[in-house]
């Protein structure tokens, strides 16, 4: 399932495409060549320059604001979700290392609230795509070192998307476990979808925003650049995902 997820198409697959494309009219002479030409540099400038990605990107992280645990019920037991995000695996290393930002950023979310809680519990979870050791006993390990009693962690080691890790914490801990999920806030809304559907009342703890509003921050038109054209693969990424797990829900 998950190599089916990162198949999916790519802003820069379908540029190439629309470039094939254009030569492709341009040596058959079609009347639409000048067309494709001029909609695709259009479309290119529109995600290479910083106003529309960034407006696109923050109504997505906009939806969940960062979580208060000062405002959660002090008597209650939470599951702190921390959802897989790719790890590289080097015994070698320290655990910390081996995790991919997105991983390591959602993690420091996890822990930040779980020194804020009375009952906490860490989950971690994400499988091995090759038998090995799973993301989730890498990020267990990275939380050992940041602190977090062994005692206190639960793994889930086999999903390998969202949905199944959603699916394998019910079956594990039941609907009425409170969960916060910590993960990106750009994954944040589907996230929260998927644990609602499946019975939960999910508590919402993003991370890794893309966007920063800060005094120095350019939020008006910018030049052509790649930083801007990240933005927008991630938030077509995002939007096809969902638009995915809406077909097959």
């Amino acid at each position: 399932m998950i190599e089916f997820l990162k198949s999916l198409p790519t802003l820069g697959n379908l540029f190439f495409l629309w470039l094939l494309l254009y030569f492709f009219l341009r040596f058959k002479k079609h009347r639409y060549r000048n067309f494709v030409l001029i909609s695709g540099l259009l479309a290119l400038l529109i995600c290479t320059t910083s106003y529309l990605p960034k407006l696109a990107v923050t109504h997505i992280e906009k939806q969940y604001a960062v979580l208060a645990p000062s405002k959660l019920n002090p008597n209650k037991t939470y599951y702190i979700h921390v959802l897989g995000a790719g790890y590289n695996l080097d015994p070698d290393l320290p655990a910390l290392t081996q995790l991919e930002n997105s991983t390591l950023a959602r993690l420091n979310e996890g822990i930040r609230v779980f020194w804020q809680l009375k009952e906490p519990v860490l989950v971690t979870s994400a499988y091995s795509k090759y038998n090995l050791e799973s993301q989730a006993s890498v990020a267990r390990k990275a939380a050992i070192e940041l602190g977090v009693p062994a005692e206190r962690i639960r793994m889930l080691e086999t999903p390998s998307t969202t949905l199944e890790e959603a699916k394998a914490f019910k079956s594990k801990f039941g609907a009425d476990a409170q969960v916060i999920i910590a993960t990106d806030a750009m994954h944040m809304p589907r996230a929260m979808q998927i644990y609602r559907d499946l019975g939960f009342e999910p508590i919402a703890a993003p991370t890794n925003f893309q966007v920063h509003f800060g005094p120095k921050a350019s939020n008006g038109l910018t030049w052509p650049n790649y930083h801007s054209f990240k933005l927008s693969n991630r938030y077509f990424r995002a939007q096809l995902k969902q638009l995915y797990y809406w077909m097959l829900s």
